[in-house]
């Protein structure tokens, strides 16, 4: 029955499709909510390189992770549906987060000729709406910073070992992430419990496949594990910290051996190996040194196995080479497991720590009732070094309301004095809104902050649902989407509201996206139910009502 009402509410959203008069009902005695659910997740799913062309292959989603048991799709199934390019998820009424609990999961999204991709998330107490973006990775066409390449290796059925040594040279497009892998022929092939895999006589043999990013562009950063470009979870000395990794080459290593994914060599992950070549950078910077890395000097590695929630930091310490023929500097790392792998200074170091991050608020001026509003921001962070430029990008996606420390946000500790941030792009129009950066500190790191302010006083509206029948007054789900452009425009819709446990009780708030005395096409979403209304005048002070029909009453007994 839960099921069935949802969508039947989410058909009769009109919040703007009645316009009866303004007058107060006095005699509605009964404010409920049918909400069966209070959290709520909702994900953008896009491609990484080309935003805005649609993903071209069916988007699977699975949900793992120590509390996967309580998340369920919108709908109150365990049948994740990517829906109008987005995910929404709940958490099931029993498996609430509770002070100093918090849930934790991985949602996982899969097609065909697409980089898998994966988001974590720690929901806690209150935190009734998160919202995030998976970008997908096309393989067919990557960006210049990214490479991938394949290899293949035939297994000698007697020894169960590669019949000669396999070497792949990988590295991305610009030359700016290389790497030599040499796998040879003495190491036999270990799946994720420490077990020989034993070759298939007639299989496909040893494949391998690299992955390289130069971090030198947004597409190769946004195609980093968890969603989070180059601020990722690093594992250092028992805990677990947020740290925004230095930009230099990285490489995600997998092959299989007729089909299942090997993960150690002979011996498990404590020995055996493969050997790689790593060049270092001519203008790669030691921080330890305060100059370039030279031959002599020595780094660490640092690898993300798939699955796991952070990076771990290698014990092991790597001299740096110099080629006398080319004069490249470059590291021989043995490789004891498959996974993401990067050099990064060397372990022992304790290097000056600097704490930054982005968020953004809302200011709504005079009105005291105008709520939040939803978009996604971009942070830029940059610093100069010999004449070049470094970059990281970070997003920030959800609601934002007057408050920075309650609102989305990012932050993170790096090595490099990285310069303020640029926010260079949001989906707020500076036709609309009035943007502004602000300093500011929360918890010892420096914020930057975008001020969002309307330009215009912007119109107040608000709705009324309700069962007629029973004179009840009743709120729709938390994850109904309400979508927005001018009539006749020809413009695609574009997001306006999203209803969430916080803001179901306000049925009246002012929206600087919309201009008094204008008319709009309105759209309503919720999971796979799209419902449109065409032609509403928006008035300043107006109250729109909508009348459930008898189904959706009855189903709430009313």
């Amino acid at each position: 029955m839960k099921n069935k009402y949802l969508s039947l509410l989410a058909l009769v959203l009109l919040t703007f499709a009645c316009t009866k008069p303004d007058d107060i009902l006095d005699d509605f005695q009964v404010h409920i909510s049918p909400t069966f659910y209070k959290y709520v997740v909702e994900i953008d799913i896009e491609d990484l390189t080309n935003p805005e062309d649609p993903i071209n292959s069916k988007v699977n989603v699975s949900v793992i992770g120590p509390d996967a048991d309580a998340i369920y799709n919108i709908d109150g199934t365990k049948n994740y549906q990517v829906n109008f390019g987005t995910l929404q998820l709940m958490v099931s009424k029993d498996a609430e987060p509770t002070p100093g609990n918090p849930l934790d999961f991985v949602v996982r999204f899969e097609a065909n000729g697409y980089k898998k991709a994966d988001l974590s998330f720690a929901i806690g107490e209150e935190d009734y709406y998160v919202a995030d973006l998976a970008r997908m990775l096309n393989l067919s066409t990557l960006p210049n910073s990214i490479g991938n390449t394949s290899a293949n290796g035939g297994i000698d059925p007697n020894t169960n070992q590669l019949a000669q040594p396999l070497v792949v040279k990988a590295g991305s497009p610009d030359s700016l992430a290389k790497i030599n892998i040499t796998i040879p022929t003495d190491v036999k092939f270990l799946d994720a419990d420490g077990n020989e895999i034993v070759g298939k006589r007639g299989g496909t043999g040893l494949n391998v496949n690299v992955l390289s990013l130069s971090d030198t562009s947004e597409a190769s950063q946004q195609a980093y594990p968890n969603g989070t470009g180059l601020m990722q979870l690093v594992m250092n000395d028992g805990k677990i910290d947020t740290i925004l990794l230095d930009q230099t080459g990285s490489y995600e290593i997998n092959m299989d051996l007729d089909g299942t994914p090997v993960r150690g060599f002979s011996g498990g992950k404590t020995s055996g190996g493969v050997a790689t070549r790593i060049p270092i950078p001519a203008d790669a910077w030691n921080d330890e040194f305060s100059r370039a890395y030279q031959e002599g000097d020595s780094v660490g590695m640092m690898s993300l196995s798939d699955g796991d929630p952070s990076w771990e930091i290698d014990d092991r310490s790597f001299l740096v080479k110099k080629d006398p023929g080319t004069g490249e500097l470059y590291v021989e790392p043995t490789l004891n497991h498959l996974s993401w792998w990067r050099w990064r200074r060397r372990r022992w170091w304790r290097p000056t720590y600097y704490r930054h991050g982005i968020g953004a608020y809302y200011s709504p001026g005079t009105q005291a009732n105008a709520g939040a509003v939803s978009g996604r921001i971009r942070g830029r962070f940059s610093y100069m070094r010999w004449g070049r430029r470094y970059s990281c990008y970070l997003y920030i996606r959800g609601n934002f309301g007057p408050n920075f420390r309650t609102n989305p946000k990012r932050y993170f500790r790096t090595t490099s004095p990285y310069n303020p941030a640029v926010f260079d792009y949001t989906t707020f129009s500076t036709a609309t809104y009035n943007l502004t950066n602000e300093p500011a500190t929360w918890f010892g790191y420096s914020f930057r902050v975008l001020k969002i302010e309307p330009k215009v006083q912007p119109p107040s509206i608000g709705y009324r649902l309700y069962c007629g029948s029973s004179n009840t007054l009743v709120s729709p789900p938390a994850g109904v989407k309400m979508y927005y452009r001018k009539h006749n425009s020809g413009n695609p819709f574009t997001h306006l509201y999203t209803f969430t446990n916080e803001n179901l009780g306000v049925t009246y708030a002012t929206f600087p996206a919309l201009e008094n005395n204008e008319y709009y096409d309105f759209q309503a979403r919720f999971n796979d139910v799209q419902k449109d209304t065409l032609n509403v005048r928006v008035v300043d002070g107006r109250i729109y009502d909508v009348v459930l029909p008898n189904r959706a009453c009855n189903a709430l007994g009313l």
